[in-house]
């Protein structure tokens, strides 16, 4: 598919009438973007193949922000294509190619504003949304760490001042960006991942798997030369396929963070039990012989390793 196809394609996109809001919203959302998927695909592949060219991908890049504008299972089709843009704007950046740089960044602003709010997408809400998790202590016997031993300590225990079972970690609110920085681009490119990351559910996995880890073989392979494990062999214990896949070691380092990459590893392991073993596997691998270079503690220690 040419760029007038695709353009097509995203226009008779636009006039879905499906609309989520029941019991079968998952199903429903799964079987729409499973039927593009194939398209999807080649629009992701398009879109990084010609990212230089602006005049080529700036209207691709608008049409899907549209879809992303009109909320419900448009906006789940829009984001599948973050991974694959947060690999491609990393290496534009990395080559300082402002225009194609310009392109992304315009996009990610525009979906990360709507993503911090409560209503999402257009809502007339302007509250931001604040996540409550609750982390179970290791004091304390739980469903999380040994449930055979759930009634072993008396529960005076856990009446003691100070001695809570759990604590909440609120995250967020985040705040309202207007431009990228050095100090921002990290918390919009990780919040944006995290938004996928929470709509894993009802995205095509075929789209999102294969993305999610070629984003992390670009993202911690360029510029490096890692050497070759049997990591992927010895964890699924047969012969696999190996895809033949582009030699990163010549292009710029691109910089890493560590919010950024745990993100990325949460797409990846969905992507390891979902049909792309062999590229997600390749995916932690990298991952971690990066980690290790960069020293970053927290990726190491949520790694499989």
């Amino acid at each position: 598919m040419n760029g007038e196809q695709l353009q097509d394609f995203l226009t008779e996109l636009s006039r879905t009438t499906i609309r989520l809001g029941g019991r079968d919203d998952v199903e429903v959302a799964k079987k729409f973007l499973a039927k593009w998927a194939n398209n999807t695909m080649l629009l992701a592949n398009y879109i990084t193949v010609n990212y230089r060219d602006v005049d080529l991908v700036q209207p691709l890049v608008a049409q899907i922000l549209a879809l992303y504008y009109k909320g419900g299972i448009l906006r789940q089709y829009a984001l599948q294509f973050i991974p694959s843009f947060i690999g491609t704007y990393l290496y534009a950046l990395s080559k300082k190619q402002q225009k194609s740089i310009a392109v992304f960044e315009i996009f990610f602003l525009a979906v990360y504003n709507e993503e911090i709010l409560e209503g999402g997408p257009q809502s007339d809400v302007l509250t931001k949304k604040v996540e409550e998790i609750r982390i179970p202590s290791i004091r304390y016997p739980s469903i999380y760490h040994d449930p055979s031993k759930i009634n072993a300590l008396p529960e005076v225990t856990i009446m003691k001042p100070g001695n809570a079972p759990s604590t909440t970690v609120r995250v967020g609110p985040y705040p309202t960006i207007e431009e990228f920085t050095s100090e921002s681009k990290f918390l919009i490119l990780t919040r944006l991942m995290k938004s996928v990351n929470g709509s894993l559910v009802y995205l095509s996995s075929d789209v999102v798997s294969r993305h999610v880890c070629l984003a992390t073989l670009s993202i911690c392979e360029s510029g490096f030369t890692f050497p070759e494990t049997n990591f992927a062999s010895k964890v699924m214990e047969a012969e696999h396929m190996c895809e033949v896949l582009e030699d990163h070691s010549k292009k710029p380092r691109q910089h890493v963070n560590s919010a950024l990459l745990l993100e990325l590893l949460t797409g990846v392991y969905m992507a390891l039990f979902n049909g792309a073993p062999d590229l997600a596997l390749r995916a932690i691998d990298s991952m971690h012989q990066r980690a290790q270079y960069e020293i970053l503690a927290e990726v190491i220690l949520v790694e499989i390793f």
